[in-house]
């Protein structure tokens, strides 16, 4: 019996997912003292044979979250004359009041001197400044507005011992509210410390807090004659940037007629900081692996153990040389998802791994920010809930992630097809090279992000002759970026989404990593029809349904369905929504680019209960049926082969054996290992 799952008693996350045989994982870890780690193998969790250094005692890490920016050095202004700090603002339509939130701020001693212009618990801009035993507080009368960008200044005038602050509607001269306090003392340094922009910090080496949901625009500081300013935009900023804050987008100056930051940066000079950013939680080391040279590539896991709990920590160990099958796992995919809060808990989730995420207020690329704006950016370096073995989807109940694709494995395993095991990182990161010498590439059961360099290594390797195996439903739909600083980071900037899930604000549809061009790969020449053949068309929770045979004639089909009875169903059973086509499902369809090379051997057809997924104008009345997923082949000129299921229920019908969908899919994977694979007449 597994051992019961208590994030809060244990849990922890490596710094990164794949690693080769000679190298070295570090494990991060909160848990009781007595937290114990061993090596396992999956999906059998058999014991490896791999040494893990302790390097340093477990306790309890804190979740922190929050993002800011801070610049160090500012102490070189004096503490002589009036001090002034001025910074654009604006929060977002959803913003909601409820705490106190730091625009700018510089705290020495405790609190006991500095100064910080911030957002009071209902929203009112109040400067407030203290040294030398004495100190005052300004505060606006009214509370900020929402969605209009506005200039906040504070100043502190020693000569007439008062403290205000002012706020100033776009490009007003006279304020449209003021605050004026009598301040006591004199001996206020005018930065005490570091300061940060879009959160406070009292004591040196302490947490951040009061952090800011909102964006910020050309902060200042200025004491007596000399100033110092603060430039957030694309470009390289002169601040330590802290869990991550959001670049690339529109400031005070945007026109609305400019929708790429890279044409004018100067309209995107802002940075938005949020309460609930994570980057890195930055916990500390508590294990090593060493992974010995002559370990067999595959999935493992460091399981993490204390006071009866545990949690099981998966990354990939590679192949040391070319094996003819590769399994790709969709690495993007599991780190979209990881976190989510808002499925899980519409759908009454009660995993732990959701609940945990919930209460620590870590988001996916699903979910929203408090002040209701989408997430663009997701981090490696924090539990995953995606990344683990027993992970179940709220939605319909059955493994999702990683947790699914562990049924592939194990399939091929007792199938004895040999493999080796890499990720999205991986081939994002080498390219092409990554396949070098494989034949075969399989896909796990749902790779929807994608970067351009995996796209292009993928259709590189079918272009040469390499065979895909896509064993999915909706595949490269979604294009994502990495951040070459921070490649631990993935990107998504969601447009023209109609309504089924969050949407970039106006003029942010372009990465701040990368500059491309966000939303899906079909609008944007890559579509995954044209490489596929198939390409996403329905999504549910609803049963899922079994396929059947349609093109008898092509010779291919006696290739494929060999060992089945005619008429036989083709996964009437499954452990997602109990079938082989199910949850979310591809469709054949020229309109929308299946090339002529591409031939359908079977569908499957889905109810009304399903929802059919928008397409771009070039969908219409010749389209083909939506609620429908298609097994496609496809034989590329130049040799190449994509073979495609369209549906991510498929693998989950893999743990049996005697299911036709594991039939179907030895036959495939056999046939794929040929020289001249579903060639007529071959040999």
């Amino acid at each position: 019996m597994a051992a019961p799952v208590d994030w809060d008693v244990v849990v922890g996350y490596a710094d990164r997912l794949s690693a080769r045989p000679g190298e070295r994982l570090t494990v991060m870890a909160s848990g009781a003292a007595e937290l114990e780690a061993e090596v396992v193998r999956l999906p059998g969790r058999s014991p490896a044979a791999v040494s893990i250094e302790r390097l340093a005692p477990a306790a309890p890490q804190a979740v922190r979250t929050g993002t800011h920016a801070e610049v160090a050095g500012a102490g070189s202004l004096g503490g002589g004359g009036a001090l002034t700090v001025s910074t654009w603002v604006w929060l977002a339509p959803g913003t909601r009041s409820g705490g106190r939130r730091s625009l700018l701020s510089s705290w020495g001693d405790g609190g006991a001197e500095g100064w910080a212009l911030v957002l009071d618990a209902e929203g009112r801009p109040s400067f407030e400044v203290a040294g030398g035993g004495g100190g005052g507080r300004a505060v606006c009368e009214r509370p900020l507005p929402l969605d209009r960008w506005c200039r906040i200044e504070g100043r502190f005038d020693r000569g007439a011992g008062t403290v205000s602050v002012a706020r100033f509607d776009g490009e007003a001269t006279e304020p449209a509210d003021f605050g004026r306090a009598n301040a006591r003392g004199s001996g206020l340094a005018a930065t005490p410390g570091p300061v940060l922009l879009g959160a406070e910090r009292r004591e040196p080496g302490g947490s951040a807090e009061s952090h800011l949901d909102g964006k910020l625009e050309a902060p200042s500081v200025a004491a007596g004659d000399r100033a110092l300013s603060f430039e957030l935009g694309p470009g390289r900023p002169d601040a330590l940037l802290v869990n991550g804050p959001r670049r690339a987008v529109t400031g005070r100056r945007w026109s609305g007629d400019v929708h790429d930051w890279r044409s004018a940066p100067d309209q995107y000079a802002a940075m938005h900081f949020h309460a609930d950013g994570v980057d890195d939680l930055g916990w500390e080391p508590i294990f090593a692996v060493e992974l010995p040279g002559e370990l067999e590539t595959g999935v493992y896991a460091v399981v993490l153990s204390a006071a009866g709990n545990e949690d099981v920590v998966p990354f990939v160990v590679r192949a040391t040389a070319p094996r003819e099958t590769a399994v790709l796992l969709p690495s993007f995919t599991y780190l979209a998802y990881s976190c989510e809060r808002g499925a899980p808990a519409a759908a009454g989730s009660t995993e732990p791994e959701d609940r945990w995420a919930e209460r620590n207020r870590l988001n996916s690329l699903y979910d929203r920010h408090e002040d209701g704006v989408g997430v663009y950016e997701a981090s490696l370096l924090r539990p995953l809930t995606q990344l683990r073995p027993g992970y179940r989807c709220a939605q319909h109940g059955g493994p999702h992630g990683l947790a699914q694709d562990l049924l592939l494995l194990g399939f091929l395993e007792r199938r004895g097809i040999g493999f080796e095991v890499l990720t999205d990182h991986d081939l994002h990161a080498e390219g092409a090279a990554a396949l070098a010498g494989r034949r075969t590439v399989i896909t796990g059961a749902h790779p929807e992000y994608a970067t351009l360099e995996l796209v292009e290594a993928l259709e590189a390797h079918v272009a040469g002759g390499g065979a895909l195996a896509y064993l999915g439903g909706n595949g490269l739909n979604g294009r994502v970026s990495v951040d070459p600083e921070r490649p631990h980071v993935a990107e998504l900037r969601r447009n023209e989404t109609q309504g089924l899930a969050w949407q970039a604000l106006p003029g942010e549809h372009h990465h701040a990593a990368t500059g491309a061009y966000g939303g899906d790969w079909r609008r944007q020449g890559h579509t995954e029809h044209a490489f596929l053949g198939v390409g996403l068309s329905a999504f549910g929770d609803h049963a899922a349904g079994s396929y059947q045979p349609v093109a008898a004639d092509d010779p291919a089909a006696a290739i494929v369905f060999e060992g089945l009875a005619p008429g036989e169903p083709i996964g009437a059973s499954g452990a997602v929504l109990g079938g082989a086509a199910g949850f979310e499902v591809d469709n054949h369809d020229p309109l929308l680019g299946s090339p002529a090379d591409s031939v359908v051997l079977a569908s499957a057809k889905l109810g009304d209960s399903y929802d059919v997924w928008p397409d771009d104008v070039r969908d219409g009345p010749a389209a083909a049926p939506k609620r429908r997923a298609d097994i496609v082949l496809r034989r590329v000129q130049g040799g190449g082969t994509v073979f495609s299921v369209g549906s991510i229920a498929w693998s989950g019908c893999l743990g049996d054996d005697s299911n036709p969908v594991a039939r179907v899919t030895e036959n495939v994977l056999r046939e794929l290992g040929q020289e001249r694979p579903f060639e007529a007449g071959r040999g």
